[in-house]
């Protein structure tokens, strides 16, 4: 972690679930998340029924790990 002298810590907000739905599960739910991401200039889409929202065009933002 970022707090142990880690460097390149991905914070978790920035990970999304398969096809860049947002983490229900997170602190805050899906709005906290959503909150985060838009703060950091990521457009957002909101779910589509039961779905949970997600990170617009999210492929572009893929990184490999």
């Amino acid at each position: 972690m970022a707090e142990a002298g880690q460097k390149d810590t991905t914070p978790y907000w920035r990970t999304v679930k398969e096809g860049g739905k947002l983490n229900e599960k997170y602190p805050g739910g899906t709005a906290a998340q959503w909150e985060k991401l838009e703060a950091e200039g990521f457009t957002l889409e909101p779910g589509k029924g039961k779905q949970p929202p997600k990170v617009k065009n999210y492929q572009e933002y893929l990184v490999e790990v």
